[in-house]
């Protein structure tokens, strides 16, 4: 198979309710916000106080702050030789304790993200946060229309971060890989790119456009028109890459399953870590 990967960064931030929050006594502008949950510590104490103000969920799911939190660091479950390094990696065991605290603190609503559950709270303000790629933004304004005006946008704790990304790739076989090609490669250019971000906001993979005035000043009225732009742009640009191993969608169920034990079971963290060092290391 022949492929062009553009290397597509969706970015990650937090888009938040500025009425839950105000009801609940918290700041609402991003810049007060953002500096409110600068670190995944102070998300949670964020959380904690939210969830005792209004009795009702902070963010929608445990296991989504596991993998957008160990997606930040420069390594995750193997090193840049391939050895597995899981086990003993703080990165994972951070994004671990994170995101049980989030659950044993019960300020999480155990949502998985496209149910009809996760619709439905984004509409009726079953949570007040969500971490949100760039391509999420589109499906919560879908979801909660009558919230126009009542989201924005903060930066992600813990520094920059990623979830999602585009492949485009031509089978051997194709009688027509040349042709293809050639599209993908005007497709991906620049130009299309930016005119793409112009149309429906898809943020751009191509590094040279962060800079574009279009992608940096970029705001919408349905998130309180905070500066979107310049969020995802600053978040992918302090996203740092890590090695990536041909069992890690294998190993990353593992420990979202191991979270979700903890958030919707009631499991023990520590027994519930050691049935997921378990299973991770029966299938690796």
């Amino acid at each position: 198979m022949r492929g062009r990967n553009p290397h597509r960064r969706r970015g990650l931030a937090v888009a938040y309710r500025t009425d839950l929050f105000k009801k609940a006594g918290l700041p609402t502008s991003p810049t007060a916000v953002s500096k409110l949950m600068a670190t995944w510590p102070e998300y949670i104490a964020t959380g904690q106080k939210y969830t005792a103000a209004t009795g009702k969920p902070f963010l929608d799911s445990a296991t989504q702050l596991f993998q957008d939190a160990s997606d930040q660091g420069a390594s995750k479950y193997v090193s840049a030789k391939g050895k597995y390094i899981y086990e003993n990696n703080p990165v994972i065991k951070n994004a671990w304790s994170y995101a049980t605290q989030a659950a044993t603190d019960k300020i999480t609503g155990g949502l998985a993200p496209d149910s009809p559950q996760w619709y439905s709270a984004l509409a009726n303000g079953g949570v007040a946060t969500v971490l949100a790629p760039s391509w999420m933004l589109g499906q919560i304004e879908s979801a909660a229309p009558k919230t126009k005006g009542l989201w924005s946008v903060a930066t992600m704790p813990g520094g920059g971060g990623n979830n999602g990304g585009s492949f485009l790739a031509i089978p051997k076989s194709s009688p027509n890989a040349a042709a293809a090609y050639k599209f993908i490669t005007w497709l991906e250019a620049p130009a299309q790119q930016l005119a793409a971000f112009k149309a429906t906001a898809d943020f751009p993979a191509i590094p040279s456009l962060y800079s574009n005035a279009a992608v940096q000043n970029y705001t919408a009225p349905f998130f309180s028109n905070a500066s979107i732009g310049k969020v995802y742009v600053d978040s992918v640009e302090k996203y740092t890459e890590h090695p990536v191993g041909a069992k890690d969608r294998i190993l990353e169920q593992e420990f979202q399953n191991g979270v979700g034990r903890v958030e919707k079971n009631g499991q023990s963290v520590s027994s519930s870590w050691a049935q997921t060092l378990a299973a991770a290391k029966r299938d690796q």
